[in-house]
């Protein structure tokens, strides 16, 4: 009997390797890093606006920016388990779209701007001018020039409270013509303008340069260099303060202390002294910035110190120091000659409060403390009445009115109100009409001198300058643009605005002979404005 046959077993298949799932990235992690700085930043926004003060919503933004993206960058190379060629091409790629842009300082919230690398500098622009031109040898002043109520001798103009007189806004001002636009170095200065000539000062790589230029061409007069620079980053490189004309001379202050009188023709040194050498005391966070003021035969600076140096007069003629005062540490404000009480004196916003001083002696005459805890003091002190001063602070501050009295005496300062209602950071403001109108943490605001309230708040124009013509405001924007608006504490009216010069800008601008000029840290441009 035979066996039954018995199939085979099938052999087996070979096995197969086990294949490896691609790893998934786990993004829960990203998700609860953007969400707990995303709210952090929030809460930050949200407590500013319900505290009216906006004072920390850049340094929250660049602050949640900075520690979110260090915290990303740990998860994605760490806990993110990409794999290792695509956490290696992200980073190349956020670098290579990073190294696109280049750091162009910070606004005046602290927020950073940043500038494509690519973005063209100022061309020059000069319409009526032939473009092979770069210097003018017409414009001159005569001997012993007196400025005229047109001119605009001083930062701010005549006694430094930010006023156009004797011109009134028309509507034809927006479509002013521009004159010409033209390249120039970085710095915060403003111009000064006397008869044909303009005159400022910025930084040219390791060289500080004070300009003369043909205010209606724009062209180059002459220029003095002295090799100092500063720079920081919060407020970049360049000279702060703006060049006063006076006695026939020219007196400039650049950011390192160095005070020189030109002449204002050929920009030839008179003399040259270092404020802060003759004071014995270093630079401040963010450098000199008061402008010179010229009382007669005497110029005033704040080099800032101990042992009476505080303020310090020098001759015009030599530049010998006659007398100093005061012991307070320097801040960003100009000493201005005001009168109270009938009796001229000159103030200085310093770094503890405001100062008055004999013109004549410096004796200190009364102070009031009002400061932040950086000492940060930099609006002009705008005098109300012959017996009031207003003062004004941003980083929260807010602004204070003084009023001011001589009894059996002496000098006396008392507090009438304290109002956060116009925080004027670095912005200065005008009063008109028992009202102050002034930038308050970038939004143009109105408020009531006799009681500090706020009339009203309203056009957005970052943290940019503003001068007053009759009844109009003219601001020049942070973003470079010409805003004209009503200076009216029952409504908010703007009137209109056009686009002057690119880039960030924080300078004052200035109306002389007919002339708008304005100026950054890049351009400076000018414009005809028609009427008178």
């Amino acid at each position: 009997m035979s066996e039954p046959e018995t199939n085979p077993a099938p052999e087996s298949a070979p096995a197969s390797p086990v294949e490896r799932l691609p790893t998934r990235i786990r993004w829960g992690g990203a998700k609860w890093i953007v969400g707990i700085f995303t709210g952090l930043f929030l809460l930050v926004f949200i407590g500013s606006k319900i505290a009216d003060d906006d004072t920390f919503i850049g340094t929250a933004f660049t602050a949640c920016c900075l520690f979110g993206g260090i915290t990303l960058l740990v998860w994605w190379l760490i806990f993110s388990r990409a794999p290792w060629r695509i956490r290696l091409g992200a980073i190349a790629g956020v670098v290579v779209i990073a190294s696109m842009f280049r750091l162009d300082g910070f606004s005046g919230n602290f927020m950073p701007t940043l500038v494509p690398r690519w973005k063209q500098t100022v061309k020059a622009e000069r319409p009526a001018v032939e473009a092979a031109e770069t210097k003018s040898d017409k414009a001159i002043l005569p001997a012993e020039y007196i400025p005229t109520e047109n001119d605009w001798p001083e930062f701010r103009g005549p006694r430094r409270e930010g006023v156009v007189r004797g011109v009134k806004y028309s509507d034809a001002w927006l479509e002013a013509e521009m004159l010409w636009r033209i390249p120039i170095g970085e710095g915060w200065s403003s111009f000064c303008v006397v008869g044909p000539l303009a005159y400022t000062q910025w930084q040219e790589g390791e060289k500080e340069v004070t300009v003369c230029l043909e205010a209606a061409s724009g062209l180059e007069v002459w220029r003095h260099a002295d090799d100092t620079r500063f720079e920081e980053t919060m407020g970049g490189p360049g000279p702060r303060a703006t060049p006063t004309f006076a006695n026939g001379r020219l007196f400039v202050l650049g950011a390192t202390g160095i005070l020189n009188c030109l002449d204002p023709n050929t920009g030839d040194v008179h003399w040259t002294v270092d404020i802060l050498e003759d004071a014995k005391v270093g630079n401040i966070q963010w450098a000199m910035s008061g402008s010179p003021l010229v009382l007669g035969s005497r110029v005033i600076v704040s080099p800032g110190g101990a042992d009476s140096s505080s303020l310090i007069a020098y001759d015009c003629s030599s530049g010998e120091r006659i007398w100093g005062a005061g012991n307070a540490i320097a801040s960003y404000s100009s000493p201005q000659l005001s009168r109270l009480k009938g009796v001229e004196q000159i103030l200085i916003f310093h770094g503890e409060g405001v100062s008055a001083h004999e013109p004549d002696s410096g004796e200190p005459l009364w102070s009031y403390p009002f400061t932040t805890s950086p000492k940060i003091c930099v609006a002009q002190p705008g005098i109300v009445d012959e017996a009031s001063v207003l003062l004004s602070l941003g980083y929260g501050k807010g602004s204070i009115l003084i009023d001011v009295e001589m009894m059996d005496g002496n000098w006396r300062a008392t507090e009438r109100w304290m109002s956060r209602r116009l925080k004027s950071k670095f912005n200065d403001f005008v009063i008109r009409d028992g009202h102050a109108y002034g930038i308050d943490e970038g939004i143009l605001a109105c408020i009531d001198l006799s009681t500090g309230e706020r009339a009203w708040k309203g056009v957005r124009c970052g943290y940019g300058q503003l001068i007053l013509v009759d009844e109009t405001l003219v601001i020049l924007s942070e973003r470079g643009e010409v805003i004209f608006a009503k200076a009216d504490p029952n409504d908010d009216v703007e009137l209109g605005r056009f686009k002057a010069i690119d880039g960030k800008t924080w300078n004052h601008p200035v109306i002389a002979n007919g002339l708008l000029l304005v100026r950054n840290a890049s351009a400076a441009a000018c414009f005809r404005l028609p009427g008178k």
